[in-house]
């Protein structure tokens, strides 16, 4: 590995590419994703107490008949600003959120070991879990609603919009 090389190729993308652009491709799959939300699939899940984990719909989406769900865990992203809750005394780091539509809750869980793995559960299946593994945490006051999920989606999406139009998009002269 040529770490000059590397540096240099590094310094030569800066001075090629203006500000806008690098945050165009910074930004580009948040844009994507975001854009796509369809808060109808998260209702769903929530509405029809459906337990889903993106490991298993990744591989078993056309058996099971869930093609339409393999979007729905790309929208809960790092990027999006959850309010994660963690949970203590966890092999694994373990957090959750817990959202709402029409006075039904689910549970999205993530935990993270030498991958990541996000589920949607009950919340009897979450808490159960959560006993029979002897973890800690705290029950959130509120839970978010599908519309206020929608609306951090849109904030976030007008937020790196605005990133983006206000970046310079010349390139600066040496």
């Amino acid at each position: 590995m040529d770490i000059d090389a590397q540096k240099e190729a590094i310094k030569n993308y800066y001075k090629t590419h203006t500000q806008k652009q690098i945050l165009e491709t910074f930004y580009k799959d948040d844009l994507k994703v975001f854009g796509e939300f369809d808060r109808s699939l998260v209702e769903k899940v929530i509405d029809n107490q459906m337990e889903l984990g993106d490991e298993h719909l990744y591989y078993c989406h056309e058996e099971e008949g869930l093609t339409e769900f393999l979007p729905i865990f790309r929208t809960f992203r790092d990027s999006l600003g959850l309010p994660w809750i963690e949970c203590g005394d966890t092999d694994f780091p373990t957090f959750f959120v817990v959202l709402e539509h029409d006075g039904k809750q689910m549970v999205l869980s993530l935990m993270i070991g030498q991958g990541s793995s996000m589920d949607f559960c009950t919340v009897d299946g979450f808490k159960s879990w959560m006993k029979r593994i002897r973890c800690t945490y705290k029950w959130p006051e509120k839970a978010i609603t599908v519309d206020e999920l929608e609306k951090m989606v849109a904030d976030r999406l007008a937020e790196i919009n605005n990133k983006i139009a206000s970046a310079k998009d010349t390139l600066d002269k040496e």
